[in-house]
This record gives structure tokens, sequence and C-alpha cells, in this order.
């Protein structure tokens, strides 16, 4: 091919070879770029080379159209399926916030909801094994079994073992966590099952305390215990997902305290509390975003 010539010139270098072997990158037939090697540096058996090498480079970028497309579908996915719009029940004040993940090729399956139920407020947070459309599909599945389980009357460690038959059931192999909570505003009480997942904090009066009481992760077919504890007015519960607070460089113990500390600190609207985790998260560049966060803030009214 002759560089001098168009549409070559604008891709192959003003100055240099006047000639150049030329094969073209296309996907579906569409022609989205060239490899092109000087024709004077050509050797006899480099016509085969350039040709896989062609080929080789179309394939790759085939694949990593494919990977944005799922990662997109995904995404698309798993927003349209968390809650837009959160109740807001009496005596209550309700915040959510979901970021997704910096690495561009995952998607994961954090989830949360809320949702009244004969006038008791249920709020849940959970995590599917995995990044990838299954996991976003997973945490669908999971998420609308949890509430027909819960409009059918049952407690929140019976619609917790529910759930994990559905995914024994269903997604043999994968596993997930989540904390599932009902909350009586009007009788100042909350009943709360954990299996597997990252403790939730509760702050009283200014300090923070972790509700970690033990639970076997969903998907390995186990009963799960219901804890239930006294509320007072003013009281935080503070459910989050370990995107917020898994790092490399330091034990998630340690970062689940500075999180309960701002937490206990922060006396404003839990909108702004929602907010501030997130910045406070994103704001250390040590460390990009790794995983999904989800948060879910409840706050018991005065």
């Amino acid at each position: 091919v002759d560089a001098t010539t168009r549409p070559w010139q604008l891709a192959l270098p003003a100055s240099g070879p006047a000639r150049w072997r030329v094969r073209s990158i296309s996907i579906a037939g569409e022609r989205v770029g060239l490899v092109a090697v000087p024709a004077s540096d050509m050797q006899a058996n480099d016509d085969f080379l350039l040709d896989r090498l062609s080929q080789l480079t179309s394939i790759a970028l085939d694949n990593i159209r494919s990977l944005e497309r799922e990662h997109r579908t995904a995404h698309v996915l798993q927003r349209s399926l968390l809650p837009v719009v959160l109740p807001k029940p009496g005596k209550l004040q309700l915040a959510a916030r979901y970021r997704a993940s910096e690495r561009h090729t995952e998607v994961g399956g954090d989830f949360f909801d809320a949702f009244e139920v004969g006038g008791q407020c249920f709020v849940a947070i959970g995590d599917v094994q995995g990044h990838s459309l299954e996991a976003a599909v997973v945490m669908a599945e999971l998420r609308y079994s949890m509430r027909a389980y819960a409009y059918d009357g049952y407690g929140p460690a019976e619609v917790m073992d529910r759930i994990d038959s559905v995914l024994v059931r269903n997604e043999p192999g994968i596993t997930a966590t989540g904390v599932i909570a009902c909350i009586d505003a009007e009788r100042r009480s909350m009943r709360l099952v954990r299996a597997g997942h990252t403790p939730a904090v509760l702050v009283r009066d200014g300090e923070a305390q972790l509700l970690d009481p033990k639970g076997i992760l969903l998907g390995l077919a186990s009963e799960h215990e219901e804890y239930e504890y006294d509320l007072h007015p003013g009281d935080l519960l503070v459910l989050l997902t370990d995107g917020l607070v898994e790092r490399r460089t330091e034990p998630m113990h340690d970062s689940l305290a500075r999180v309960a500390e701002l937490a206990a600190a922060f006396d404003g609207e839990v909108d702004d509390l929602a907010d501030l985790l997130l910045h406070e998260r994103a704001a250390d560049r040590r460390e990009p975003l790794s995983d999904d966060i989800a948060i879910l803030l409840v706050r018991i009214a005065d």
C-alpha cells in the first residue's frame, strides 16, 4: 500500500517508508483499525505472521467489546432492580446510596431494599458472590424472593432461611451474604438476622456499637437465628456492603471502626451522612474502589 494515498496517509506516518504491508482489523464485517509494517522490513514468511497478528487483534478487540456490553447490561439491570424511591414510614428516616466499582470490567451483586409490611419496616442489604451479569441476576432473584416472603408474613429469620433455600435450589454453588431487619417504630424494637455479612452499626447518643450476631452465609442450606434489639429515639442504624470498608492495606475491622466513628460523630440528616460515607471512601486514592458499595441508613425519629 502506498502511504501517500488516502485513506492510509491519515493513519500512517508522513515520513518514513513510502510503501507498507497492511492488514485490516475487523469486527463483524466492520473495519475498525489496521496493522501496518514497512514493506522493506518484511521477510519471506512474514505475510503469514502479519495475517495472524491482525486476526488475533480482531479477536481480542471483539472480546473487549463483548465484556463492555456485558458490563453495561449488568449495571443497567442492577440499577433498575434497586429501589428508586425509599418508603417514608412514620417515625423513621431512611437514606440509601449505591456506587459502582471503578473496575470497568466488573459488576457486583450488591443490593439493598426497604419496604413496609403491616405497619413495620423491613430493611435489608446483601451481596451476591462474584462480579458478573450472573451476580446481578441472582441479586434480583433474592431481593424479590425476600419481598415475597416478607409480604406473606414471615419474620426476618424465616425470610433469610427461605431465600437461602431459593439460592441452594436455583443457583447451586453460588453464595451470598445479607442482613435483614424488621423495625417496629411504635414499639421501639428491631428484629435482625445476619448471614455472614458485614456487621451493622447502631449509633446511640454519640456512641457506636457493632451488631454482629453469628450467622452463616447464604447458599449453604443453613438455619439463621433472629436477634431482638430495643431502639431509642434518635438511634441510627447503618447497613453497608464490604466495598465501603474492604481495603488491602488495613484490616476490615479498622475500616469498619472508622465508619462507626464517622456515623457516631455526625449530627445532621441521614442523606448527608450517606453522602459523607461515600465521599470519605472515594477520597482515599491509595486504593481505588475495587468493589461496589451499597449503604442503607435508618434513623428513629425523636
